[in-house]
């Protein structure tokens, strides 16, 4: 007989909400709480009620598009209706998971949004993916490739994961099952009993998470997931040309590597670039321990 077990995996996020009052946070409903959009082109009409009454557009005010405690509501659009609003990605929108808390005069509501801007499924058999081949060699090998009457399992992974968050996924443990563990097709964990998994991505972008239990040799049971690895999102900066600029890491790391459009200008903790040509530049800094999760962010800089 098949049995069924499932997993859910969530990467550890710090959401900070900056609209006030927990229990005026609870009164007002949003309805769907999640939206995900694979590209610029969608949208989606989000129904606000308090106390089971929709509210009009006229009680709708400023919405925050957040990480942390940075906003990014330059990539948002949000627009009131009567009962709620419509939500909009802005061409700026980046590959990511944000929180977009919408203030009104009942208090806020907060919609999770996810943004992988792809349709992720079709990662598991593209050429694309970081080693494809590897991964296809490991698929045969579990016995992915062949049909199979034996147990199933699942396990369910963020759309989108930052770079440096870990992952968690823990499944039914047995000591006698050996575990096995692999990243687009390299084993990074395997062993008898292993039965939770924990990782944390340094580099931006798809990959396919592929999972068996093992008896005796024998593949009992096996599955896969996808996620999206994303870099953290620019944030928005206005300047002044010929103005100089000011930017800093946080303490505590070993190296510093300061970049302009991809190149490396910099290696402190502050970096104070110069631009004397107005137009947009990208200004992203990567700190790095050894053993330790890296610190990234990126500044959409525009020069005027």
């Amino acid at each position: 007989m098949n049995t069924k077990r499932s997993c859910n995996a969530a990467a550890s996020i710090a959401c900070a909400f900056l609209l006030l009052a927990p229990a005026a946070f609870a009164e007002v409903t949003a309805n769907p709480s999640t939206v995900t959009f694979n590209n610029h082109d969608q949208s989606a009409l989000v129904s606000l009620t308090h106390n089971g009454q929709p509210i009009p557009a006229g009680s709708v005010g400023k919405s925050q598009f957040l990480v942390d405690t940075s906003d990014y509501s330059h990539m948002i659009e949000v627009t009131a209706t009567e009962g709620g609003v419509r939500v909009s990605p802005s061409p700026q929108l980046e590959v990511g998971s944000y929180n977009l808390v919408i203030g009104t005069s009942h208090g806020p509501a907060r919609i999770l949004v996810y943004a992988p801007l792809a349709d992720l499924p079709s990662i598991l058999d593209s050429a694309d993916v970081p080693g494809g081949p590897r991964l296809r060699a490991l698929r045969e090998e579990l016995g992915f490739t062949r049909p199979t009457g034996r147990a199933t399992v699942s396990i369910e992974l963020p759309y989108v994961v930052r770079i440096g968050e870990p992952l968690t996924v823990t499944m039914p443990h047995d000591a006698e099952l050996e575990y096995i563990w692999a990243i687009n097709g390299e084993v990074v964990q395997r062993g008898l009993g292993e039965s939770t998994f924990q990782y944390a991505f340094n580099t931006p972008g798809d990959y396919v998470l592929s999972y068996a239990e093992r008896r005796d040799g024998v593949t009992v049971a096996r599955t896969e997931a996808i996620t999206r690895v994303s870099e953290p999102p620019a944030l928005l900066h206005f300047a002044d040309r010929g103005s100089r600029l000011s930017f800093e890491a946080p303490e505590g790391y070993a190296e510093y590597h300061w970049y302009v459009n991809g190149e490396v200008t910099g290696t402190q903790r502050t970096f104070t670039p110069q631009f004397d040509t107005a137009g947009e530049y990208v200004v992203s800094v990567h700190a790095v321990t050894p053993g330790q999760s890296p610190y990234m962010m990126r500044y959409r800089t525009i020069v005027e």
